[in-house]
């Protein structure tokens, strides 16, 4: 067994169809996976962000652990991944789930960043309401955990929005809707559905068949984004806020790109190019 003592995580295997396990549940998980060369310590390299969870005084971590309501932090991992946070973090997460990722269809040399969407593409979330979160997160405040709200409101995908894809020279995309405005998959919370299920799988093939060939900074971004609008199940999204993801992409970046329209209660009898000159401001 992988289990290390009684006091450790349940190690969870579980089939991609059976959601009698997770009915109802809500969680946070955080996925590792095999790079491409060498290995890597998940259980230091996520030990701030769940440490910053475990501090964040959530309503739903205050509940009984066996009720359906208390969310639990998990980890998802590729076989070798899970193992060895079995053995070396156990007590740092309420759960571990090893998972293979090898039917997804990804391209085998996809950026590690991109085979993460094989997690929702084969159904392996490991709750019914999730809220995936990238290893150099922090949480800050206990608001975090309206994303669940989000989700029990009906909506089905939820995340904020950045600006934007970068070629290797850090200009602004051309070859991309709206210069890449897209999706800020670093914190993604979303239910474990086939609507959910559909759209990762959509992105899968964009991302196979168009962005990786782009070299951009962050094609599956791109590939998310592009899938809202073609995948053949419609995706119920709500763009998040940009304080649920406070990077540089989601607060100011957006300045890069050219300003479109100005909205504003400005005197009619000034001069048409002085108010366009303020709106650019």
């Amino acid at each position: 067994s992988l289990l290390r003592s009684n006091t450790a995580p349940k190690l969870v295997v579980r089939d991609a169809h059976s959601a009698s396990a997770r009915d109802g549940t809500s969680g946070f998980f955080f996925v590792g996976l095999h790079p491409a060369k060498g290995s890597t310590d998940f259980c230091k390299k996520s030990s701030q962000a769940v440490a910053s969870l475990k501090a964040a005084n959530l309503g739903c971590r205050a509940k009984d652990p066996n009720d359906v309501a208390y969310c639990k932090i998990a980890f998802v991992g590729e076989k070798a991944e899970a193992k060895a946070v079995l053995e070396n973090c156990y007590d740092q997460f309420d759960n571990v789930f090893p998972v293979d990722l090898s039917n997804c269809g990804i391209n085998p040399e996809a950026d590690v960043r991109a085979k993460k969407m094989c997690v929702r593409a084969l159904g392996l979330a490991p709750f019914d309401y999730n809220v995936f979160m990238d290893m150099d997160t922090i949480t800050i405040d206990p608001s975090i955990e309206s994303i669940f709200d989000v989700l029990h409101k009906g909506f089905q995908l939820t995340s904020a929005f950045e600006c934007c894809a970068r070629t290797p020279e850090w200009k602004l995309a051309d070859s991309t809707l709206l210069h890449g405005w897209e999706m800020q998959t670093g914190v993604v919370g979303f239910k474990n559905c086939p609507a959910v299920k559909a759209h990762a799988r959509t992105a899968v093939d964009i991302y196979n068949n168009v962005m990786f060939k782009q070299h951009l900074s962050s094609p599956s971004q791109n590939a998310e984004t592009q899938a809202m609008g073609m995948a053949k199940e419609a995706i119920k999204f709500f763009p998040l806020p940009p304080n649920f993801n406070l990077r540089v992409q989601t607060t100011k970046s957006f300045r890069d790109i050219p300003a479109i329209v100005g909205h504003w209660h400005y005197d009619q009898s000034r001069k048409l190019d002085d108010l366009i000159k303020d709106a650019k401001k």
